[in-house]
């Protein structure tokens, strides 16, 4: 009996231990993709509005929108 129980923490311990360092990797995933998104809306802004645009601080509206699109996106 106690070889049994002795079997299942060896077994059962690793996999604990696992299941606590997944949370780290969602988290960078979550930072990754929030980056991604704001470049991805920033430039699609660029092409398509400041390449026809005169203002001159086009670009910099471009990324506060789409920093404020994204965050608005996450929650």
């Amino acid at each position: 009996m106690n070889r049994f129980i002795l079997i299942l923490l060896g077994i059962f311990l690793p996999l604990l231990s696992f299941a606590a360092d997944i949370p780290q990797v969602v988290i960078g995933a979550e930072k990754y993709d929030k980056a991604m998104c704001i470049e991805r809306a920033a430039n699609d802004c660029i092409n398509t509005i400041c390449l026809t645009s005169s203002a001159r601080d086009c670009t910099d509206k471009c990324r506060a929108s789409a920093e404020d699109k994204c965050q608005n996106a996450s929650e």
